[in-house]
């Protein structure tokens, strides 16, 4: 008796699903919802796919999301391809032992994936997909996203500033301000170089057990910088300016 070659237990199983043809191995098999579990999905496909679970809900997973997912899935697979052996002339394709399956023809595949492409500017710069795991790509994707943190943070210095001048004029004059602006654009940029110092020292310390944290860190600087020189300011301005309407009011 012959027995039962791989490629025919797999039309086997299709025909019991009833399955219109061959379903292709899983590489990525992302689980929402919080449940860290297969639910006998996919259970032979999936057999050597990489899991995914999150706690986003399946309506609020953004391309974000994918994003991410896809670049943790491609970190593994050039890890697996820098450290193991090829898979020999005579193994099956990508079902070498110790081997993602397919880990070649898939690394090409997803190597081609940029992130979000369908959303704003702005979802595309807070929610890109984090660096490769080197140090100097660490860095070098920090460095290709100052300039836009500056602008974004030089605009909300300058729509403060507007607004201080519209409440009580230009602080210690034009030569006051440019020192203002100078020193706290000094400061922006040794913080923001912080976030490339962080997570090099992270990946340093541990590798790839943690997920990339470049875009969290970058998301949070961004946003604790436009809170720090626009949101806090106005708000203090604010109410200083009704607190002296009020003032002016009663003592008419």
């Amino acid at each position: 008796m012959v027995p039962p070659t791989r490629q025919a237990f797999e039309r086997c199983l299709s025909e019991a699903i009833h399955a219109p043809r061959v379903t292709r191995d899983v590489d990525l098999l992302i689980r929402t919802g919080g449940e860290q579990r297969l639910g006998d999905f996919l259970l032979w496909e999936s057999a050597y796919a990489e899991l995914v679970f999150t706690d986003v809900l399946w309506p609020d997973f953004s391309e974000a999301d994918l994003a991410s997912a896809v670049q943790a899935l491609r970190l593994v697979i050039g890890d697996m391809e820098r450290t193991l052996p090829k898979t020999g002339p005579t193994c099956t394709p990508g079902r070498g032992r110790g081997r993602h399956p397919g880990a070649t023809a898939m690394s090409r595949h997803i190597d081609s994936y940029e992130g979000p492409t369908g959303d704003s500017v702005l979802v595309r710069l807070l929610y890109p997909a984090p660096a490769e795991r080197r140090p100097g790509a660490i860095i070098g994707w920090w460095e290709k996203r100052r300039l836009p943190y500056n602008l974004i943070v030089g605009t909300s210095g300058l729509m403060t500033l507007c607004l201080n001048t519209l409440v009580h004029g230009l602080p210690n004059g034009p030569d006051g301000t440019l020192a203002v602006v100078v020193a706290f654009g000094v400061m922006a940029n040794v913080a923001y170089t912080l976030g490339s110092v962080v997570e090099v020292a992270v990946h340093r310390l541990w590798g790839n057990k943690l997920l990339p944290m470049g875009p969290f860190l970058f998301r949070q600087g961004v946003l604790f910088s436009v809170g720090l020189t626009f949101v806090l300011p106005a708000i203090i301005l604010t109410v200083g300016a009704i607190a002296k309407l009020l003032g002016w009011a009663f003592a008419g």
